[in-house]
């Protein structure tokens, strides 16, 4: 039987939930990019709790429009009964899988490490290298630009190379983001661009590993596609509600804190895909 070459991704599995998770990563990660530029603008006419009204609005407009137009999709002999205690069992069957932990683990502590600089950004840019909040905004939206490019690029590679190349390639470009941030703080790089280069970096790579993961960690369990998204997420949140706060722990004087957490969670994630996660040759491979 002809094989297709190692670049084609006609015969890889997950290649076409990954070109589609490629849009719904960057919508889910853009909204947290974007914040403070917005955020920004509003603190030009109101005082900071004028920011919370503006989350409550926004957040009204949110259910109505998912009340009033966000009907159920699947059909109703594809529906699965057993309510919370059945998608519980599920996501403790999905969480003893090695597979699907060496695959959704480095997705959470790469979003640990946005959300680690989403928590103590904000400190190191304004009182350390003192930018004003619209420039701080206006370097977040530059990481928005990033990650669209990289998730629309990773859509459009996908067509050519198989989906577990373009994962690694995303913790590569991860763990280079972390170290050089790391490096670019502790030998002086001048102004802001030691972190903000780095952290573009890190967000880019977030666009080919965070869809290509969601792909590789769901497609061995299509009947547990829902749980599986949705224990992915909680680790994803769990990691970056939990290093979020850390970095505050060490102060608001240096960036240093803050290079030092992004770099152990990039190339922690990494660490974790190359030995966490068991070699499995043929599964991935084109068919």
């Amino acid at each position: 039987m002809w094989l297709p070459p190692p670049w084609c991704a006609t015969g890889t599995p997950g290649t076409p939930a990954a070109r589609f998770y490629s849009l719904l990563f960057l919508v889910t990660l853009l909204s947290p990019l974007f914040a403070p530029v917005i955020g920004g603008e509003v603190l030009l006419v109101t005082p900071w709790r004028g920011i919370f009204i503006v989350l409550a609005a926004i957040g009204v407009l949110l259910l109505s429009i998912a009340a009033l137009g966000l009907p159920e999709t699947l059909p109703p002999d594809g529906r699965r009964t057993g309510g919370i205690a059945e998608g519980v069992r599920t996501m403790g069957r999905l969480a003893a899988d090695p597979e699907f932990l060496g695959f959704a683990l480095p997705s959470a502590l790469a979003t640990g490490a946005i959300f680690t600089y989403l928590a103590g950004s904000a400190f190191v840019l304004e009182d350390i290298y003192h930018v004003t909040p619209q420039v701080y905004g206006l370097l977040f939206g530059l990481n928005g630009i990033a990650l669209g490019i990289s998730t629309q690029a990773n859509r459009w590679l996908l067509i050519r190379f198989r989906t577990q190349d373009l994962f690694q390639s995303g913790l590569i470009g991860l763990a280079c983001g972390g170290i050089a941030m790391l490096l670019g703080i502790l030998f002086g790089v001048p102004g802001v661009l030691g972190v903000v280069g780095p952290v573009m970096l890190i967000v880019a790579s977030n666009g080919f590993l965070g869809p290509n993961s969601l792909a590789l960690a769901l497609s061995p369990h299509p009947d547990a596609a829902g749980s599986g998204s949705a224990l992915m997420g909680s680790l994803r949140f769990a990691v970056g509600g939990a290093a979020g706060p850390l970095v505050g722990l060490f102060g608001a004087t240096s960036a240093v804190p803050l290079a030092v957490a992004m770099c152990c969670l990039t190339a922690g994630a990494l660490l974790v895909s190359f030995v966490g996660r068991p070699r499995a040759p043929g599964r991935y491979s084109p068919s």
